[in-house]
């Protein structure tokens, strides 16, 4: 499948609002979607799997690296974030 668009990506500091921001243009424009980062950090209260993130283990995160799954990638805070290709 060969899909075109683009691809934006908001980076922040926790806390500094990009959750707030996502919610205001996905309502305004709903043709954008959100895609969640994958990462190695625990839910928190009330996040579910595949909505605000895709929560894997260590060793799914690095069978993902090894198979080439990530735009980018990096460690924050001693949990792991990636961007999917997909």
């Amino acid at each position: 499948m060969n899909v075109r668009g683009h691809l934006f990506l908001l980076i922040g500091p926790s806390g500094s609002g990009k959750t707030s921001i996502i919610r205001e243009i996905t309502a305004r424009r709903p043709s954008i979607r959100f895609i969640p980062t994958t990462t190695t950090r625990p839910p928190r209260p009330g996040e579910r799997n595949g909505r605000e993130y895709f929560f894997v283990t260590d060793d799914e995160f690095d069978q993902a690296i090894s198979r080439g799954e990530f735009l980018e990638w990096k460690q924050i805070h001693g949990y792991r974030y990636g961007t999917s290709r997909s």
